[in-house]
């Protein structure tokens, strides 16, 4: 259902109100002006910085005041839009008003719509609005956008590379769109491939204006993970999940992974890794942030996930999510249990081809809500690596930095390393290279020896937590690793 339809059957339903959350009001209003004209009703804008207001030298709110009056009292239909109106809306004799009028507006057949980027609405009309979250522009919508700056240009395209450069555009506003568009074309010139690469990079930048939303170049892949042989196994299964073909096969598009575990053991890393493996964007939503920017939580979090839902494909990145949840268990009214009600909704509800992984070290904060079934496809427990997970990822960090494993005694550093996690690992090797290049030498074992042995692994510190968070898991997830004991016994037959 479009804007149109959605504000036509509120209007068929009687409904006074309509707030539409969005920035782009000249979406609003070719909707508006199409429903209007083809019904022959009256269509009036307001703003608190139009001249056309019937009284223009005086406060805002008379203004809106008078105009919601006169269309009360009058008995031609009307469609009135008062744009960005949250601002007002909660001034008491504005709410007043527009409960007073909101039956006579509904009986006469008149509506007043509120277009604003925010949602703000007094308990007291909650029952009289309707809302609608207005999605980002479709392909469709994006693909108009295209044709028209091809002819204000008077430029061609290849049509091959047309699906392409319109899909990613995905996630912009039409403006934004229409900006990105004419700036590629600006260059000089008709449009050529290489500029696709320019759209995704503005389009990278615009989404980093959503301060709770980073756009992140995965580099690692599945290869650059030791262990977690479950896990893998499980994401291989579904790497086709969200073509065409499985649609047809009747499977839905997977919701998501919650991986929880300890700190340091590739929760992140394989939250990258599954987007470079699967080949589609990566979106990091930081939870922190919702609360420090100048919006409600709410709002917030509505945008990101607006803007998440409009780059389907994408795999949304959620790192310590008990983090932006801590405090849902005692505050049931506050603003962190509405946005973790909302995102659990989502998580439950969504259609749009969202992938979410979210990564926790702490399960004492996670509320209950957040794993019970339906909210995540699976729930992966990932554990300090075992020794055949130790002996791989110091092959990987060694072969990442140059060095062949095969001239290393991996076996001698696994057996030193019990309990130390893969990111203790990394740094490891990271120390023993700085000291062999301080000494103007070739890396050796005894280099990585020394640097085992000068590191307190996180498990020294925390052995009780660890093992609670075991015991926890044991019953209620599935763990991210083979059991060392059935591997040693396969390779034993």
């Amino acid at each position: 259902m479009n804007l149109k339809e959605e504000i036509l059957s509120y209007y068929s339903a009687r409904y006074p109100y309509v707030y539409v959350i969005t920035f782009e009001e000249d979406r609003v209003i070719s909707a508006l002006s199409e429903i209007t004209n083809s019904q022959h009703i009256s269509f009036e804008i307001w703003s608190a910085s139009s001249q056309n207001n019937h009284i223009t030298r005086e406060e805002p709110v008379l203004s809106v005041l008078s105009l919601l009056e006169q269309a009360a009292s009058e008995e031609k239909k009307r469609f009135i839009l008062l744009k960005d109106f949250h601002i007002f809306i909660g001034h008491p004799v504005v709410m007043r008003m527009m409960r007073d009028i909101a039956h006579i507006l509904a009986s006469k057949g008149s509506m007043v719509v509120i277009s604003s980027p925010v949602l703000e609405i007094p308990q007291e009309l909650s029952k009289d609005i309707a809302i609608i979250d207005l999605p980002l522009p479709t392909y469709s919508e994006l693909r108009e956008v295209f044709n028209r700056v091809l002819v204000e240009r008077s430029t061609i395209f290849p049509e091959e590379f047309v699906e392409t450069i319109i899909r990613a555009s995905r996630g912009l506003t039409l403006v934004e769109a229409y900006r990105v568009f004419n700036r590629a074309l600006a260059k000089g010139g008709d449009y050529r491939l290489d500029d696709i690469d320019l759209v995704i990079e503005e389009k990278k930048k615009i989404i980093r204006k959503y301060d709770m939303l980073d756009y992140i170049e995965p580099e690692e892949d599945i290869s650059s993970v030791g262990g977690l042989f479950e896990l893998k196994k499980w994401l291989t299964e579904r790497e086709k999940a969200f073509s065409d073909e499985a649609r047809k096969f009747g499977l839905p598009a997977p919701k998501g992974l919650l991986l929880l575990g300890v700190q340091g053991c590739g929760k992140s890393l394989m939250a990258k890794s599954i987007a470079n493996m699967w080949k589609l964007p990566l979106l990091r939503l930081d939870m922190a942030s919702l609360y420090t920017a100048d919006r409600t939580p709410e709002e917030a979090l509505r945008n990101a996930i607006k803007v998440a839902g409009s780059l389907e494909p994408v795999v949304l990145w959620i790192d310590e999510i008990e983090k932006g949840l801590s405090g849902v268990k005692d505050e049931k009214e506050s603003s962190t249990s509405r946005s973790f009600g909302m995102f659990v909704t989502w998580m439950q509800e969504k259609k749009e081809a969202v992938f979410v992984v979210a990564t926790a070290n702490n399960v004492t904060n996670l509320p209950p809500e957040l794993l019970r079934k339906g909210r995540f496809d699976e729930i992966f427990f990932v554990d300090l690596p075992d020794v055949h997970e130790r002996n791989e990822i110091f092959r990987i960090h060694l072969g990442k930095r140059g060095r062949n494993p095969d001239d290393y005694n991996i076996e001698a550093f696994v057996n030193m390393t019990e309990h130390f996690s893969g990111a203790e690992i990394e740094q490891i090797i990271i120390a023993a290279l700085f000291k062999a290049f301080s000494e103007k030498r070739e890396l050796t074992d005894r280099d990585i020896e020394i640097a085992i042995r000068e590191t307190v692994p996180l498990y020294e510190t925390y052995e009780e937590n660890i093992k609670e968070l075991r015991d926890w898991a044991s019953s209620r997830t599935r763990f991210a690793t083979v059991s060392s004991a059935l591997l040693d016994m396969f390779k034993k037959n």
